[in-house]
């Protein structure tokens, strides 16, 4: 055995719109809570935002993407000696931008004295925001700036601190001037100086990367403005969510072991397409190697609409997946668990589990899937494996998830 599209940016749009009007200047509000104001930071790898250049970094754990990454705790940093750094990101689409904003440290040796910040609605003719002066505070220095669109971000530090500069976000406020979306994957690519391969079929996403001494393998699919995946190398296994250029010709992607949580953040991924034969659809080492270690893979290759349908016709080699298990494991029960974590709400959460675990038992039922064995678990937000404080939490671990009991593990 080897083998929702637009996840309600426009809600959080809309969020940056309808904000309390301004207390009196006599009643200084308190600020809110960083990874509050990431929730509708739309330059966020979690809806779709990439990295597009960046001059140099610490290492690949300090990377430009901890800038976009919608972790306030995360940080760019500089090499030792060397501040004088540009990073220059693209959003998921074009935005009406209200305000820019940048988190930094406020403390030496890590501090930015000087910053630029720029905008471009085409990558190439970037304009300054005026007034962007930094001062010694741990909030978010916000920065009226009303453009009619805008695509890219440019920040450029001119000075750091002592020993190296450091950047913990880069914000982004307004309304998307269109629904995100992102380019094609399938392709070659050159990933961190390595060779990757990347197929798409039936709604799956497979691809392998040249790592040595084994290649990583990874298995997912597309969802809305970002790629979500499993991967697997020898007895190692995790998450991995990529992003796109506008182009399509740049990839950026974020790497963690096993659970996927912050602390588990191995890599950036960086990338550029590539010449080479393309190798089609791998073998299912990555679903076999989740099942045997963890005993739970992601089902990122299910595809819903936005009402929380399953769309049968592109989730084809999904539907494959959960057949296979379940007929290859005639005596195990198999559980199917749904968990959602966008909604304001436990219920509402809930609310869509239940929709889309209804319309794939339904799906399923038309293919001629003996069910007999199977639980259908509408979890919601309830049963988080670990906290979710990001959008790009939210992303990865808002999904359904095939289940099997430790005593099935060893048939993988």
């Amino acid at each position: 055995m080897r083998r929702r599209a637009f996840f309600a940016l426009l809600l959080l749009a809309g969020a940056c719109r309808n904000e309390p009007a301004a207390p009196a200047a006599s009643a200084r509000p308190a600020p809110p809570p960083p990874i509050e104001a990431e929730r509708t930071n739309l330059l966020n790898v979690g809806f779709g935002a990439a990295v597009i250049s960046r001059t140099a970094e610490l290492t690949l754990d300090h990377s430009a993407v901890r800038a976009i990454d919608g972790d306030p705790a995360s940080r760019w940093s500089s090499p030792p000696g060397d501040p004088q750094q540009t990073m220059t990101f693209s959003l998921a689409a074009p935005v009406r931008v209200e305000k820019l904003g940048l988190l930094a440290p406020s403390a030496p040796p890590v501090t930015i004295r000087t910053v630029t910040l720029e905008t471009s609605p085409d990558g190439t003719t970037f304009t300054p925001i005026q007034g962007v002066q930094l001062k010694p505070t741990d909030e978010i220095q916000w920065f009226d700036a009303a453009i009619p669109s805008a695509r890219y971000v440019r920040v450029t530090v001119g000075e750091g601190g002592s020993s190296l500069a450091t950047l913990q976000s880069v914000h982004v406020r307004g309304e998307w001037l269109q629904p995100p979306s992102v380019a094609p994957i399938a392709d070659c690519w050159a990933v961190n100086e390595t060779t990757g391969n990347f197929a798409e079929r039936g709604g799956r996403v497979a691809a392998w990367l040249d790592t040595a001494p084994e290649k990583t393998q990874l298995d997912g699919g597309r969802f809305g403005a970002v790629y979500r995946f499993a991967w697997a190398r020898g007895p190692q296994w995790g998450l991995g969510l990529i992003t796109l250029s506008p182009d399509g010709k740049r990839l950026t992607g974020m790497k963690w072991h096993e659970l996927g949580g912050g602390h588990a953040f191995s890599t950036s991924w960086f990338g550029e397409r590539r010449s080479c034969a393309p190798a089609g659809m791998q073998p299912d080492i990555v679903v076999d190697t989740f099942l045997r270690r963890a005993g739970w893979y992601p089902l990122f290759s299910l595809h819903f609409d936005e009402k929380d349908a399953v769309v049968e016709q592109a989730s084809g080699e999904a539907f494959g997946i959960i057949e296979n298990i379940v007929r290859g494991l005639p005596s195990q029960r198999i559980r199917l668990a749904a968990r959602e974590y966008h909604e304001s709400t436990p219920e509402a959460n809930r609310r869509r589990a239940e929709t889309r675990l209804r319309t794939l038992r339904d799906a399923l039922t038309k293919r001629g899937l003996d069910l007999s064995r199977v639980d259908f678990a509408p979890l919601g937000a309830d049963e988080p494996r670990i906290a979710i404080p990001t959008e790009a939490m939210r992303v990865m671990h808002g999904t359904v998830e095939i289940q099997v009991a430790p005593d099935g593990r060893s048939a993988f």
